[in-house]
């Protein structure tokens, strides 16, 4: 080898031996914010990377926030392990975000994936009941649950849908808006209004992007029938972003109960040992240009939880089958 191309290959190595480590600098300083670890940390450290995902709650500039902030971080100095810091943020994730906002911890996440449940049809003289169940699973689980509904509502001989999303307290809201796609119509299902400004929920040809995991239905066309939706004091979160995909949706009716009042935005933040610190950012606005927060969502007839189906599935009877 020439002295030249010697010279050209310690440069290389030089070069990799630097990039190596900035890259492992950048790592060590920043990974951590994408849940990103190379070793345990100090209580003391882990703390201050989940007050920065605190610092980014709705409510972080309020006067509440502020003031509970510095007791927040003594309480972190004087923790001696990760277990302590994370009852601390327990509750201050509610005071820098809002009800909506929780720590999860990993074993709960994977209990939720294991306990996966299925929506279920019923159909009686062309009216098509789905009960939509709360959901959070993989992504073939999601796929599955978005394809059960598309295909119920869009069979040939249905006259009506009831939705029942009485008992939907949430989870993923893209396998849910998915499935409810031949109902409504394409374009801005829904819009999330944070700090850094409006994005909105949208559907295109089956697919769903910009909420939840974005999700695909092989039913593109349009069911033009009339839509019954169930709601009750259970319908929470992503079960309410169901529910607000139907706003301003013509032949439709909301009957039963108030819902539980968690329409905010909520962004997962990685912490270390897998958990995620779910923090509210932000809240809805529905294709009408009404705000969803942290009110619960009236329906537009208020039917007792035992007798709500029954005159759901009369009033899409009456609508659409006769």
């Amino acid at each position: 080898m020439s002295t030249v191309a010697k010279r050209i290959v310690i440069a290389l190595v030089a070069l990799i031996v630097v990039a190596a480590a900035l890259l492992g600098v950048a790592v060590v300083r920043w990974g951590p914010n994408f849940g990103i670890w190379l070793t345990e940390p100090s209580p003391q450290r882990y703390g201050e990377v989940a007050l920065g995902h605190l610092d980014q709650g709705i409510n972080a500039s309020s006067e509440a926030w502020q003031d509970e902030r510095p007791r927040v971080e003594q309480a972190i100095s004087e923790a001696t392990s990760i277990d302590e810091v994370d009852a601390v943020l327990s509750d201050a994730v509610k005071i820098a975000g809002t009800k909506h906002s929780f720590l999860m911890m990993p074993d709960e996440a994977q209990e939720a994936v294991d306990e996966y449940e299925a929506p279920s049809v019923e159909e009686n003289d062309g009216v098509v009941t789905v009960h939509m169940p709360a959901f959070i699973g993989t992504p073939d689980q999601g796929s599955e649950y978005a394809q059960t509904i598309a295909q119920a509502v869009s069979g040939a001989n249905v006259c009506a849908a009831v939705i029942d999303l009485s008992e939907n307290g949430g989870g993923d809201m893209g396998p849910m808006i998915a499935g409810i796609s031949p109902l409504i119509p394409d374009g801005p299902v829904s819009y999330f209004v944070t700090g850094g400004g409006e994005s909105a929920v949208m559907l295109e040809s089956g697919k769903v992007s910009g909420g939840g995991r974005p999700t695909t239905v092989d039913i593109t066309e349009k069911s033009e029938v009339p839509v019954a939706i169930v709601t009750g004091e259970h319908t929470g979160s992503s079960g309410e972003q169901a529910l607000l995909a139907f706003k301003g949706v013509p032949n439709t009716r909301v009957f039963g109960q108030p819902t539980a009042g968690y329409a905010t935005v909520n962004t997962p933040f990685p912490l270390y040992g897998g958990k995620q610190l779910v923090v509210t950012v932000g809240v809805t606005k529905d294709r009408m240009g009404t705000t969803h927060a942290e009110d619960p969502i009236a329906p537009d007839v208020t039917v007792e939880p035992a007798q709500a189906v029954n005159a759901a599935t009369q009033w899409a009877r009456d609508q659409g089958c006769q």
